[in-house]
């Protein structure tokens, strides 16, 4: 209303303005959003004792340019993780649009990106998000620092602390308006450590930030209904006219017309990721094909099969021994082979055989084992990753901590390496040796979602060989 009188209206058209809310002061959510946030941070590792902290950008180049403010922000985000260990980032961008860069705030953000370091730590979103998921997601944070006026609104109905970054005077005013101004920086581009404290501030502050907020926020929703009944009171005392046949098949054809241009445009960006994806595979293929008819290739395949399941199995262990520890080293473990081979005919409970994998279901398989384990009285659980299929005989260290893990009373889901599904292992989803279960690699990593039904509360994952893909699951293993 100060404004209005600024602009020295008359008082006949003051008494005719009335000042509502922002209509997203009455945006609701459901038990679907939770649901969608939930498996959206799970997916990424963040938990309830996690700091989580959103940031919305826009661009803007009027009061500061991009170069300047952009590489402030990064530097003070950069400072408050690295001080702070349990923080995690959320790059939320409220509008994408690649044909225009002035309205790109995903461009913005990527470009940010380039700034910060512990990315490991920092989730920037490029699919597209309803208004109600992003306010679901911002009620699960610590705090929003936002350019966006709806970032904060959003932050603000769910009684979240909010930063505001202040490029435009309506940013300022809902600030000053909520009684949280001194949570406002100075301009877009904060002075060292301006951003970091007042994050700090916010996150210490939060419980009584969030009672101001939410009933701030209650106060703006009742006015933001007023909107529905002025727009409702306006129609009905507006001249209605009946619509003709003409205007009524007019509308729904163009209706009729957005819907399959709509549809068009969602079968085209399918069509694009399909044919993007066989290029892919295609790539991927002539590249396996190209080592797979390789002479390296066919003569380590010759070697792995003489190795290992070739009868010249025992005669290369018997040199490997030879090399290493002597010659009658090597005659006495052969001899002590061989009883143990003669004792464990007869002793033996755990007979294992090849399995035709295409007449299982993988994920079953795993099911099956976690099922056995979790049925057993065991101190916990080892995953343990192997170059090579479980053999009792062989002298491997890998094996021999599993053994050794066994006869402590500890379950194993010995993970062995192939190189193909082509390539037949024995033992899937047996049980090798006592409480220990072999799994191929393949099978593992194509099933992990399924780790989360081990019950055991100890836990641990054993890595031999460095697989970007062992390594977040061990991350996964330890949270489960």
């Amino acid at each position: 209303m100060n404004f209005l009188k600024k602009l020295a209206l008359s008082k006949n058209a003051q008494q005719t303005i009335q000042v509502t809310a922002d209509p997203v002061f009455t945006l609701t959510t459901s038990q679907e959003d939770e649901k969608n946030v939930a498996r959206f941070l799970y997916k990424r590792d963040i938990d309830d004792h996690t700091d989580l902290i959103a940031l919305s950008l826009r661009f803007w180049d009027q009061t500061s340019s991009l170069d300047n403010w952009l590489p402030r922000i990064a530097e003070e985000l950069n400072r408050y993780l690295a001080e702070h260990e349990n923080s995690q980032l959320i790059l939320l961008p409220f509008q994408s649009d690649p044909n225009n860069p002035y309205t790109d705030d995903l461009a913005i953000l990527k470009h940010l990106y380039q700034f910060l370091s512990n990315t490991w730590r920092v989730h920037l979103i490029e699919q597209s998000i309803s208004p109600q998921f992003a306010q679901t997601l911002l009620q699960k944070c610590d705090v929003v620092v936002g350019m966006r006026l709806h970032s904060l609104i959003l932050a603000i109905n769910t009684g979240t602390p909010v930063i505001a970054l202040p490029y435009d005077p309506k940013v300022a005013s809902l600030m000053k308006e909520a009684g949280v101004e001194e949570y406002s920086c100075q301009s877009i581009s904060p002075q060292p450590e301006e951003l970091t404290k007042l994050i700090d501030r916010a996150i210490k502050n939060r419980a009584d930030l969030k009672k101001k907020l939410q009933t701030f926020a209650s106060q703006k929703k009742v006015l933001a209904l007023e909107n529905v009944n002025l727009a409702i009171n306006t129609l009905n005392q507006s001249q209605r006219t009946p619509i003709t046949f003409a205007q009524d098949f007019a509308f729904q054809t163009l209706l009729q017309l957005e819907k399959v241009d709509e549809e068009q445009e969602q079968a085209q960006v399918k069509n694009e990721a399909t044919i993007q994806r066989i290029h892919q595979l295609e790539a991927q293929s002539a590249q396996l094909a190209e080592i797979q008819s390789s002479k390296f290739w066919k003569l380590a395949k010759l070697y792995y099969r003489i190795a290992q399941d070739s009868p010249l199995k025992f005669l290369y262990q018997f040199l490997t021994v030879v090399r290493y520890e002597g010659f009658i080293s090597a005659l006495k473990k052969s001899y002590q082979g061989v009883v143990k081979r003669l004792q464990f005919k007869q002793k033996t409970t755990f007979k294992v055989s090849y399995v035709d994998e295409s007449s299982i279901d993988a994920t079953q398989v795993l099911q099956q084992v976690i099922r056995n384990l979790n049925d057993r009285k065991l101190k916990g659980i080892f995953v343990v990753t192997s170059a090579f299929p479980f053999d009792e005989f062989y002298n491997q260290r890998v094996i021999n901590l599993a053994k050794f893990l066994s006869a402590e009373n500890w379950g194993v889901i010995f993970v062995a390496w192939r190189w193909s599904k082509d390539e037949k292992m024995l033992g899937i989803g047996q049980e090798v040796y006592k409480n220990i279960f072999q799994i191929p690699v393949d099978m593992f990593l194509e099933n992990q979602i399924e780790m989360s039904g081990v019950v055991a509360e100890k836990k641990y994952f054993v890595i031999q060989f460095p697989h970007p893909e062992f390594f977040y699951q061990c991350i996964k293993f330890g949270k489960i």
